[in-house]
């Protein structure tokens, strides 16, 4: 039986994504790291403002340094979901997100994120 009460926001299964984490090792490198994640942000943009998953995978590999997603591309180890708790978790915002479409560079514990919406 189907349950027609959910509103349409619950109804999200959630959104595939593609990350390229870069840590940022201490304070006075944000500077630095931030610079390197605004040239990445730029070459992946520089067809256009659409980025296909083996572009972004192709760059993920090369320059993530999270060892969990880089070797597969970025690729996320599951759909992102809604969670109203942490809004300022950086992967909440492919909710919005057109597929294909990647962030600009998200600073976040530590770390600066890209995020790419499949």
């Amino acid at each position: 039986m189907k349950n027609d009460k959910l509103t349409p926001e619950r109804k999200i299964a959630g959104v595939n994504g593609q990350e390229i984490v870069l840590r940022i090792p201490k304070p006075e490198f944000d500077a630095q790291v931030l610079e390197k994640a605004n040239q990445i942000t730029e070459r992946l943009k520089k067809d256009g403002a659409a980025v296909s998953e083996a572009t972004f995978a192709e760059v993920a590999k090369g320059q993530s340094e999270n060892p969990v997603t880089a070797g597969n591309g970025g690729k996320l180890p599951g759909p992102v979901k809604q969670n109203v708790n942490k809004p300022d978790d950086p992967y909440q915002q492919l909710l919005s997100m057109k597929p294909g479409e990647i962030t600009e560079p998200i600073s976040f514990q530590g770390r600066y994120f890209i995020l790419r919406r499949g």
